[in-house]
């Protein structure tokens, strides 16, 4: 196989490890080495899978005459081996990735402990709940699938809308969203909730979006927070909470954690989290059963 046609299926193992959901995060925070060797190892696995792909297409009669046109159009060695390994991992991709949405990749990426401190906070935030245990890949995937095939072998008026249920309800369970503390490096303090689950690569994670609930400052020199801006009424009247919402990046914050209501004395505290909660669950398919765990 001439060398050229080696990239293909180094390529075909990048594509893979860098766009699929459940593999973008981690690929993301590899050094050039690392990413070389993994890209490599899944392009041999791909280009593997190819060759006897191509073995048993050259058996028949018509796998003899696409790679009789194939050659036409380009005549070298093991052309349809490497163009077919390209080919296996974008199919790969598109199936792990239907079977493994985003919002599916981005909580079993709580779960499983990768993530650093303050994005394990964010997301703690935005879920709800805690990160109790860790599954790996090949089980998410697995009963991904068979909640896939079940709902696709069912019969009924809701057919359709039962695929898409088994697809994106997540098998992890999640409460309601809680509010947290942002203490920035200038010294501004920010109070609310994590608008929406970050994406699932390493990048993404450099800014989020926070709906505050108020805001402030520490005092420089008794470190104690200062409420000044209340957003209760802003809150209460707005129907669209995305005309409040904050974009801050995870470097200019210099400590983060929960927020615990009944240690601040703040009006309509409650009423402001029960609405904020009620519609930010809104924009989050309700999990009627936890599949795992």
């Amino acid at each position: 196989m001439p060398f050229n046609l080696l990239l293909m299926p180094l390529i075909a193992g990048y594509l893979f490890l860098a766009k699929t959901h459940l593999f973008a995060y981690a690929t993301s925070l590899l050094e050039k080495e690392q990413l070389l060797l993994r890209a490599s190892i899944a392009g041999l696995i791909f280009a593997i899978c190819s060759r006897l792909c191509c073995c048993a297409l050259a058996q028949t009669s018509y796998g003899l005459l696409g790679a009789s046109a194939l050659w036409h159009l380009a005549p070298f060695p093991f052309i349809g081996t490497a163009l077919g390994a390209l080919v296996i991992s974008l199919l790969f991709r598109w199936i792990v990735n239907f079977l493994v949405p985003l919002n599916v990749a981005g909580d079993w990426l709580y779960q499983s402990g990768q993530l650093n401190q303050l994005e394990s906070l964010l997301l703690r935030s935005a879920m709800g709940v805690p990160s109790a245990f860790a599954v790996s890949k090949l089980q998410l995937i697995s009963v991904q699938s068979r909640e896939m095939f079940g709902a696709i072998f069912s019969l009924g008026p809701r057919w359709l809308d039962r695929i898409k249920e088994a697809r994106f309800d997540s098998p992890f369970g999640y409460a309601d969203p809680e509010p947290v503390m942002l203490t920035m490096k200038d010294g501004k303090v920010y109070v609310g909730f994590i608008s929406q689950l970050p994406p699932v690569t390493g990048k993404d994670f450099l800014y989020f979006r926070l709906t505050p609930i108020w805001s402030g400052y520490r005092d420089d020199k008794t470190k104690e927070v200062v409420q000044v801006t209340s957003y209760a009424k802003a809150i209460e009247r707005s129907d669209d909470l995305s005309r409040l919402v904050k974009v801050l990046a995870c470097t200019d914050v210099a400590n983060a954690n929960l927020f615990e209501e009944k240690l601040f004395d703040i009006p309509d505290a409650d009423t402001i989290g029960t609405k904020l909660r009620s519609m930010r669950s809104a924009t989050r398919p309700r999990r009627t059963k936890k599949k795992i765990g």
